[in-house]
């Protein structure tokens, strides 16, 4: 008789806790999230034994590099939510770490950090399920998964500023002052590139509940952009002497210290004027894969049955 009752107490509680599962996101809609993770970069510098692209084949695992995220979540409806997100992070390329005799002659590599903000559209395909909320003996909710899959992508405006470190002196030097592809040579046409550029996020996240309000989870990210600089590589080899005379001897450095190694095309008489050193068809990319921590606020009195 006790087991009956209690049964039937359960059964007519059930549609009381589903309300108030169905209610139960609108009390925590505003959330804060930080991450800690990797990034890589995809673009001319890869690190495949390959001619370079800036697709995923490329990636250079040796080369992976920090990245940092902060941000605010707010969900419109179970499904859909907004959020924005600063990231700190750094890239890295490097022709040294391919076989691919092209562009292991170029020789070229760089780094730059990114400084990047983010406007991002969520989509929750099964909704944001919270952390079960009751446990019943002898009873499991079907309805209630700790496990959150989402979808994202947006816009971003991101800063970066590529530096090469010159054999002659052993500093980094920041590359976009000094016209690497003859950009401060008057009459080059060749134009100065900017540090500051639009990006399209986009990628997918898993998050794990703890309870109802903390969580933790992993993202992976793709970003392209609109440029082909973020390593200071895009177009043709310029007239050394004309580069020394506007950028000194650093510049005529950095913008060819090829190997001159045998099968490379490589002639004696050095890199001809005009000759391919980048790809201006292929803009850059870079990917991060963060480990995040969400932690969602309580807004108003939240009412749960009790049990």
């Amino acid at each position: 008789m006790r087991h009956t009752l209690f049964t039937l107490f359960v059964v007519l509680m059930l549609p009381i806790q589903n309300f108030a599962q169905n209610r139960h996101w609108i009390f925590y809609r505003h959330a804060l999230h930080f991450g800690l993770g990797t990034s890589n970069f995809l673009g001319e510098l890869g690190g495949a034994n390959q001619i370079g692209t800036n697709g995923i084949k490329d990636l250079e695992l040796s080369l992976t590099r920090y990245s940092i995220t902060a941000g605010y979540r707010y969900k419109l409806t179970p499904n859909i939510g907004l959020r924005t997100s600063l990231i700190h992070a750094l890239l890295r390329g490097d022709d040294a770490k391919t076989e691919e005799i092209h562009r292991k002659n170029r020789n070229l590599h760089f780094k730059s950090p990114i400084v990047q903000l983010v406007g991002l559209f969520e989509w929750y395909p099964f909704g944001d399920k919270t952390s079960r909320f009751a446990r019943l003996k002898g009873i499991r909710n079907q309805n209630l998964n700790n496990y959150n899959l989402y979808l994202f992508s947006g816009i971003g405006g991101f800063w970066f500023n590529p530096k090469a470190q010159a054999a002659s002196d052993g500093k980094w030097h920041t590359l976009q002052p000094l016209g690497t592809e003859g950009q401060r040579v008057a009459g080059s046409g060749v134009h100065s590139y900017k540090r500051i550029q639009f990006s399209i996020p986009m990628g997918i996240g898993i998050k794990y509940n703890l309870d109802h309000q903390l969580s933790i989870g992993l993202e992976i990210w793709g970003h392209k952009t609109f440029t082909d600089y973020i390593d200071d590589v895009s177009n043709v080899y310029h007239n050394k002497a004309e580069l020394s005379a506007v950028g000194g001897p650093v510049t005529e450095e950095l913008s060819d210290p090829s190997l001159g190694l045998e099968g490379s095309g490589w002639t004696p008489s050095g890199i001809i004027p005009g000759q391919q050193r980048g790809d201006p068809s292929d803009k850059d990319s870079y990917i991060f894969a963060i480990f995040t921590i969400n932690y969602k606020l309580l807004q108003g009195r939240l009412h749960l049955p009790k049990f």
